[in-house]
């Protein structure tokens, strides 16, 4: 998937009410629940939470790597006065 950033999603969802490629509650109560369609719409949500899960994973691990180095170079000044 091309994921949108989460910026786009908020703004999407704040506009329209509902989620990206997911049909909107008022469509399902006035043309009815597609079962097929709708479980594939959220199969897709849930492979994309995945990846925006992974994606932030990824991130703090490096934010808390970036962190250690910092610390450690305070360390090292600290140590050196």
């Amino acid at each position: 998937y091309k994921l949108r950033p989460l910026s786009e999603v908020e703004a999407f969802i704040k506009e329209n009410k509902h989620l990206p490629d997911v049909t909107a509650g008022p469509v399902i109560e006035s043309e009815g629940l597609e079962v097929g369609k709708t479980s594939a719409q959220m199969i897709k949500k849930i492979e994309e939470l995945t990846l925006y899960l992974i994606d932030m994973n990824k991130n703090l691990l490096i934010k808390d790597k970036q962190i250690s180095d910092l610390q450690s170079q305070m360390d090292a000044l600290q140590n050196n006065k």
